[in-house]
């Protein structure tokens, strides 16, 4: 069987380079004696024959196909090396990848913990003066150092859905830059609210001093704003509360057109944010917060940190492929 003229190419590129490259080796063999002697440096001026880099090598005798065939081995084997140095490079830029959103998981999920851990404390433990009985204008006075620690661990509970937000924005921003957005900016908005909250109950407190120095005439005028200052203070915080459900809607809507996390749990955790925000929005409408509807979102928030603490994100190669 009559073997082929030309080995089989992977390209047309290569086929133009190795057909220039035989080309010039039979340009190379039918060139004079004269022309090689002078290009090896066997005549001209002894600084020409000085400065020649390297021993002239004499071109073996062989074909242009056999030229051809070992020329087509050497591409084959370059091809090979630069494939493989590619491959690797991007080996290792995907198990970077994987790494920088495992931890990214994990940080987030640490930091969820600590907010439900913050905020269980600060409305039912550090601020529980403010409710109990006589009423806040006589407790707060008596607690006001406790009052402050409340602030400033209300202030850092809000500031950690901004940390929570530059902690995913590289990842989330592949995904919906959109939705993206919205949790930063949402973010940013939670913290001023709850500046405005925290301000409220630093003013219950120092209402609360002037009612304990005032006499009986002064005490009656105070207790006449006492319903107005409480207000101030009541609904910033059923407002915040409501924006806290609207972040956590949006920050599993990314986690779920992702599917960074299993989407049954985003999924759930949807629900749970939309259920929280009926619940809390109860005193804008006359009634009362329903504390059931609360629950749901507390028992996915620490299932979802666990699992981020535990697996982190799941890879975004493995989520795209």
């Amino acid at each position: 069987m009559a073997q082929p003229l030309l080995p089989r190419l992977s390209s047309f590129g290569q086929f133009l380079e190795i057909s220039s490259t035989a080309w010039v080796i039979e340009i190379w063999r039918a060139s004079s004696p004269v022309m090689k002697s002078v290009y090896c440096g066997k005549r001209g001026s002894r600084t020409a024959r000085a400065r020649r880099p390297v021993e002239c090598v004499a071109v073996p005798s062989c074909s242009s196909m056999d030229a051809l065939a070992i020329i087509t081995q050497n591409s084959k084997r370059g091809l090979a090396q630069r494939s493989g140095v590619h491959e690797s490079s991007s080996v290792g830029y995907q198990e970077g990848t994987m790494r920088t959103e495992n931890s990214a998981g994990r940080i987030i999920g640490v930091l969820i913990i600590i907010q439900m851990a913050l905020g269980v404390m600060v409305n039912f433990v550090l601020e529980a003066p403010l409710f109990g009985q006589p009423g806040f204008l006589v407790n707060a006075v008596h607690y006001s150092r406790q009052l402050g620690v409340a602030v400033l661990l209300g202030l850092l509970t809000e500031a950690l859905w901004l940390g929570i937000a530059v902690t995913a924005f590289p990842m989330f921003y592949r995904y919906s830059r959109t939705l993206t957005l919205w949790f930063t900016a949402l973010a940013v908005v939670v913290l001023a609210s709850a500046v405005v909250e925290n301000a409220a109950v630093m003013s219950m407190v120092s209402l609360s001093e002037a009612y304990s120095k005032a006499n009986a005439a002064d005490r009656g005028q105070i207790e006449a704003i006492r319903s107005v200052v409480a207000a101030a203070r009541n609904w910033p915080h059923f407002l915040s509360r409501m924006l806290d459900g609207c972040i956590i809607f949006v920050f599993y809507a990314v986690l779920y057109r992702s599917a960074l996390i299993p989407r049954a749990l985003a999924g759930f955790g949807l629900i749970a944010a939309v259920l929280q925000v009926s619940g809390v929005s109860m005193p804008l409408f006359g009634g009362d917060v329903v504390f059931p509807l609360l629950a749901p979102l507390g028992v996915i928030q620490l299932a979802v940190s666990v699992w981020l603490m535990v697996r982190g994100f799941r890879p975004f190669f493995a989520v795209a492929g």
